[in-house]
């Protein structure tokens, strides 16, 4: 876990469940950030953003560390925003 703005802004956000998906996620954290943090790159971590269907759950529990959060409410932020993408 980080415990350095904007990740600390970000955890408190989902944990008092105010983010909902990865845009209002990316609002806070910059994407850039949050690849280097998860130690993956930016061309990968563009793609999981562009096509969020392609995260896997060793995405979901790296991600959930990095913010300090639980990885069901990182997996509930991927889920809502694979399903706002359907539409």
């Amino acid at each position: 876990m980080i415990n350095k703005p904007p990740f600390s802004t970000a955890k408190k956000l989902i944990e008092s469940n105010n983010i909902h998906d990865l845009s209002e996620l990316l609002e806070t954290v910059p994407k850039t950030n949050l690849a280097n943090a998860m130690k993956t790159s930016p061309k990968r971590f563009n793609r999981l953003i562009e096509n969020p269907n392609l995260f896997m759950f060793e995405d979901i529990y790296n991600l959930a560390d990095v913010l300090g959060v639980d990885s069901l409410k990182v997996l509930s932020i991927i889920h809502a925003e694979c399903n706002k993408r359907k539409k």
